[in-house]
């Protein structure tokens, strides 16, 4: 494993609200097995989920699983491009179910684990409205 940075940022909007911005620079782990890159890293008190850990799966190429653990929350999410899941998103409060449909997954990822990963999907949760969603991380060492 090496230890990697990494910096998320993310933008978060639906039809009736203003687009809501978080960012957030952190320490993680990164391992390339069976050809996939995995990225593990500790939630902080500024996303909202301190006390869990996630995990960001990908083949570098159209796909990313993400993997959160901990507490009292847990999620397994598939993003493909160009593909819809669903996915169970367990908290405190209850299960959600998600419906995830993925439009952009773009992976420019060096064998040291270093490079960017660019996700767009939109979220439907429950009975809410749709979330419109991006996410940009870099990795560095």
């Amino acid at each position: 494993m090496t230890k990697v940075r990494m910096k998320i940022n993310g933008a978060q909007s639906t039809e009736n609200s203003e687009s809501q911005v978080t960012e957030l620079t952190t320490e993680g782990v990164f391992e390339f097995t069976d050809d996939e890159f995995y990225y593990t890293y500790n939630e902080s008190e500024l996303s909202g989920m301190e006390g869990c850990t996630t995990t960001l799966i990908t083949d570098g190429k159209k796909k990313i699983i993400l993997r959160r653990s901990g507490d009292a929350n847990s999620a397994s999410m598939d993003f493909v491009e160009g593909k819809n899941f669903r996915s169970q998103y367990m908290t405190e409060y209850g299960n959600f179910e998600l419906i995830l449909k993925t439009t952009t997954v773009v992976c420019n990822l060096k064998e040291d684990g270093t490079g960017e990963i660019h996700l767009e999907y939109s979220m439907f949760f429950g009975n809410e409205d749709e979330s419109r969603n991006k996410l940009n991380i870099r990795i560095t060492n």
